[in-house]
């Protein structure tokens, strides 16, 4: 009887010793614990993120991979994420990732067209009072698997990605010094908008060699050169530092496939289109180089319709008919209203180193008479100049808009010393 108590409890004690022995082996090759159930993991309502629109539109368990990923990010870029308990398809993934590079563009060295999906591995024990089991499983994820491990991958080494991020971040800090936050938010928006048109340069050709470079934040921010994709990045980024919530929308513009961004605005959703704002490319036949506009600021889904078509018919809709004129009070009912906003603008013309104005109209103005407007409002404010040493350029950037850019150009005419 002592005998076969004594190798009852033998049979247990080994088996309570290859069990932990497996689980310990699965555990120090990173794959980790699995004390949650997939039901747990992923069950219940999606989560609800602020300002991350892309992420609230995710199932359960997307968010979970879309987590998961950052989770690896903040471990010092590592390859591997903490396993997830249920099957996940690889839309899932696409949808995930997707989702994280629109929501957080500081995270632009994820290299999306490279995740995997990994095996699963499980541990099935089964004992009675004779014997005890283990058995191994391992197949293919998509198909029949119980946990799914994704592999992320990166555009960069660990130390090159490193000091990108600190570029970025610095550059990130740079243009969040301009930042008030007493300022209202389209304030914020405006600042933010004028910055990334200020320092960046348009990338007009986009190729499957420069994609990486141009097509993200760091690209606008860093480089200074960058496509649409690249200018919208930046603003998403800026305004989540902002606190200002904003999404990245897919569509096409006059024709040509390009994104801009819906940004919340007081409590009401508005499009703004920096990229187009841009003035980088020749206008009136001379290059524009730091000349942009603000007719894609702040406008709703009615106005931009007439060049911009939105591919996701989810994006949030932007129904008020406020724009950057009639928030900022550059919008004119007429042309005795002219000669106001120009003064207003003209008065820190100098302190803010612009070398234009902007006014939008609800009539078309004569071209001439705007430029003589603008021209004879600066030469009263600075009497230092002459009229000889300054010209005028206006500018219609859009033909389905009544927005002006008048360019000033100046120059201090000596007067000759006086002979003695």
């Amino acid at each position: 009887m002592k005998k076969l108590i004594f190798r009852i409890g033998a049979v247990i004690i080994f088996g309570i010793i290859i069990t932990a022995t497996v689980i310990t082996s699965i555990r120090d090759n990173g794959w980790g614990s699995y004390s949650r159930t997939s039901a747990e993991i992923t069950g219940g309502e999606p989560s609800v993120k602020f300002g991350q629109v892309s992420y609230n539109k995710l199932t359960r368990p997307q968010q979970y991979i879309y987590d998961s990923i950052i989770d690896a990010v903040e471990d010092g870029f590592s390859d591997l994420t903490e396993e997830m308990p249920f099957v996940a398809q690889i839309e899932d993934v696409t949808l995930a990732v997707d989702a994280l590079k629109n929501d957080c563009p500081e995270y632009f060295y994820i290299d999306a067209e490279k995740f995997s999906l990994g095996e699963y591995y499980y541990v099935e024990v089964q004992s009675d009072d004779e014997e005890t089991t283990v058995t191994e499983y391992r197949g293919d994820s998509i198909k029949n698997g119980k946990y799914t491990v994704l592999q992320v991958h990166y555009t960069d080494t660990k130390e090159e990605l490193a000091k990108k991020k600190t570029r970025l971040d610095a550059a990130v800090s740079k243009a969040m010094s301009l930042i008030d936050t007493s300022k209202s938010d389209i304030e914020r928006l405006t600042l933010l908008h004028d910055y990334i048109a200020e320092i960046c340069e348009k990338a007009e050709n986009t190729t499957p060699e420069n994609v990486a470079t141009v097509s993200n934040a760091y690209g606008a921010l860093v480089d200074g050169c960058a496509d649409a994709v690249g200018y919208h990045k930046a603003l998403k980024l800026l305004l989540n530092k902002a606190e200002m919530v904003s999404h990245i929308v897919n569509g096409s513009v006059k024709g040509r496939q390009s994104v801009w961004c819906v940004v919340l605005v007081d409590d009401k959703y508005y499009n703004t289109d920096v990229y187009e704002d841009d003035l980088d490319s020749k206008v009136n036949g001379e290059t524009m180089r730091g000349v942009y506009t603000h007719a894609y600021l702040n406008v709703s889904d009615a106005v931009i319709s007439s060049t911009h078509t939105n591919k996701e018919q989810n994006a949030p809709k932007c129904t008020d008919n406020e724009t950057y004129y009639t928030l900022s009070s550059l919008q004119a009912a007429g042309q005795g209203a002219v000669d106001g906003i120009v003064d207003r603008q003209m008065k820190s013309f100098v302190k803010y180193k612009k070398n234009y104005i902007e006014i939008c109209c609800d009539f078309e103005p004569d071209e001439t008479f705007l430029a003589e407007a603008v021209r004879s409002s600066f030469l009263e404010e600075y009497t230092e100049y002459t009229p000889q040493g300054v010209r005028c350029t206006v500018i219609k950037p859009f033909a389905q808009f009544n927005a002006y850019t008048v360019r000033i150009e100046y120059e201090i005419v000596q007067t000759p010393e006086e002979t003695v």
